[in-house]
């Protein structure tokens, strides 16, 4: 401590004191790295979670944008590739994905509900004039495999996706 006109100066040091003779390593923790999927197509990243760091994408075959962009990416995770229909790769062949991501310009109204994408998928994000959203009805109407030991870990997963999707960012 030095004491300087009057007022107390106190510093701290975190390193450890130690005997003569023996030695003292401070460490320093550092904060987990962030993993994420980057869709080129798109160019974003969805940042992944434990429950979905084996993420994978396959683009939809059988859509388009204005600008012939796809619209629609199947999710999927290569931990699940072997249960019943959930490969992402099966989804352009008629299978049921286990998820998907789809991307609109953000003012873009379904025109069979009337609803704005936002509304009718809001696990989502906006970036650069486009709408990033997250469908879970995959999961929750149409799971990819009807075997229920699978029912908690599906339902992690549209967590985990969903979440992801409100947190894209632009690579």
């Amino acid at each position: 401590m030095l004491a300087v006109g009057g007022t107390l100066v106190y510093r701290h040091s975190n390193k450890k004191t130690t005997s003569p003779g023996s030695s003292s390593q401070t460490t320093t923790q550092k904060p987990p790295t962030q993993s994420y999927l980057s869709i080129s197509e798109w160019k974003v990243k969805l940042p992944l979670s434990n429950d979905v760091a084996d993420a994978y994408y396959v683009v939809s075959t059988s859509s388009q944008d204005s600008n012939g962009q796809p619209n629609t990416i199947w999710l999927g995770l290569k931990s699940l590739d072997g249960v019943s229909h959930c490969a992402a790769s099966s989804a352009n062949s008629g299978q049921t994905p286990l998820a998907s991501l789809a991307r609109t310009s953000s003012n873009y109204t379904d025109p069979v509900s009337g609803e704005s994408y936002q509304q009718k998928y809001p696990d989502g994000t906006t970036i650069g004039g486009y709408y990033y959203g997250y469908n879970s009805t995959w999961i929750k109407n149409k799971p990819c495999t009807t075997d229920t030991s699978y029912q908690t870990q599906l339902q992690s997963i549209n967590t985990a996706f969903a979440s992801a999707a409100k947190n894209i960012i632009a690579e």
